[in-house]
């Protein structure tokens, strides 16, 4: 009994050190998990997407480029330190208020309401131009896959969080279909311990050098 004790106790102190050490400090995954926020250390905005497609976007990233997004965050701030542009839309009012107030004029933020889904889904229309990365993270993900591709330049990436969804099995299908290839990355995301897929999918000579 005694020997069992002090080796819950060993796992527990390692599991404590953690916070102090290793991957999961560096990362600053406990940060996100005691705020409840997709961060990293020092609070530094983070995507909500796997630890290993982190590491593989962010040193690909450019000032040149342009990006759109389904479904705003810290996300959207993150991406604007980062890239020339970002577009976002956003359903949630209070949510679009909330990240409004901290994006600086690098970002424009649009609000679609989810009724009727079209005006979400095909809002990426309305800017006019055709982007190097779109990112889809927020509602009617199918959908959202089928339409915006067209938006995509010749180099384009696009990119599919928690892709590991049985209903997302027609974007992923539907992609595959139209000649695009994938890097699936899983793992952990900052404020959640469950293994989850980020997929990218991408053609040749595309804008992430895959």
């Amino acid at each position: 009994m005694l020997k069992n004790i002090l080796g819950e106790f060993r796992v527990i102190k390692k599991w404590f050190d953690l916070r102090f050490k290793g991957y999961l400090y560096d990362e600053g995954w406990f940060d996100s998990i005691k705020r409840r926020k997709s961060i990293g250390r020092g609070a530094a905005p983070k995507i909500w997407m796997t630890y290993p497609f982190l590491d593989f976007f962010e040193e690909r990233l450019g000032s040149e480029m342009s990006i759109f997004e389904y479904g705003c965050g810290n996300s959207t701030l993150y991406l604007e330190s980062r890239v020339g542009r970002v577009f976002s839309v956003e359903h949630d009012k209070i949510w679009y208020e909330s990240i409004k107030k901290k994006v600086t004029a690098k970002t424009e933020l649009l609000f679609r309401s989810i009724e009727p889904q079209i005006d979400y889904v095909q809002c990426i229309k309305d800017v006019v131009e055709l982007f190097d990365i779109v990112i889809v993270d927020g509602r009617y993900r199918n959908n959202c896959v089928e339409f915006s591709i067209s938006f995509l330049k010749d180099e384009g990436v696009l990119i599919l969080d928690d892709a590991e969804r049985a209903e997302y099995q027609y974007a992923r299908d539907y992609l595959k279909s139209k000649g695009f290839r994938k890097i699936e990355f899983r793992g952990i995301a900052p404020g959640i311990i469950y293994k989850k897929s980020t997929c990218v999918f991408y053609r040749n000579n595309n804008c992430l050098g895959i």
